[in-house]
């Protein structure tokens, strides 16, 4: 049996509790101040959300103006001055539209898909397969990377005319057949970042070790 000390019996005087202090409240124009902190940066964004929004609004507002009121620099055309929709009606009989707006389709498509299909094969081989010259070969893929466009379009231009492809549509996909330096840089990176969760069981993995 154990013994209670007189502190814990019935009518123990109990210890004093120090009074709990509660400060001033803050006022109102302290709590704001994150709020003030972060106006700049709203409108830095404001800003420059009107400097890229501004391009678009004046393509459509071109698109509604008459041919001498085009750079008169106003978004919004005079809606009395003429048939503010004529442009889009006028279009079908003045061009082919139809069959521009069906080529661009056709060969976005086309390339869109082909670069995809060939810059992931490549990726995957570059990521998962042991070859001589591996690295080295990735290397000149990047490489490519720091050529910019200008420099290698004659080039191109003069094999495609020398093949005699130069006045078909076929320039305009078949380079997505080699892929896109970029694209395999990024999906190898993707396939080797997902290495240690297919070896944790992944037939993949045990194959390459078997190779």
């Amino acid at each position: 049996m154990t013994s209670v000390s007189s502190e814990g019996r019935a009518g123990a005087p109990t210890p004093e509790v120090p009074p709990i202090t509660i400060g001033p409240e803050r006022s109102g124009w302290r709590r704001s101040i994150p709020f003030l902190k972060e106006v700049p940066f709203v409108v830095l964004l404001a800003g420059f959300s009107v400097l890229f929004i501004y391009p678009f609004l004046w393509l459509i507002s071109t698109s509604l103006k008459t041919r001498g009121e085009v750079f008169d620099n106003k978004l919004i055309p005079h809606p009395f001055a003429h048939d503010v929709f004529h442009n889009y009606v006028k279009i079908w009989s003045v061009a082919p539209f139809l069959r521009w707006f069906a080529n661009s389709m056709y060969i976005s498509i086309l390339a869109a898909v082909l670069v995809t299909f060939a810059s992931a094969l490549t990726a995957f081989a570059f990521a998962y397969f042991r070859f001589p010259l591996r690295n080295f070969l990735f290397g000149c893929v990047l490489a490519t990377m720091m050529l910019p466009t200008v420099v290698t379009m004659i080039p191109v231009y003069l094999i495609w005319h020398h093949i005699g492809l130069s006045s078909s549509q076929i320039p305009l996909w078949a380079p997505n057949l080699f892929g896109s330096a970029f694209y395999i840089f990024s999906k190898r990176l993707g396939w080797t970042a997902t290495t240690t969760s297919r070896c944790s069981g992944g037939s993949l993995c045990r194959w390459r070790s078997r190779r």
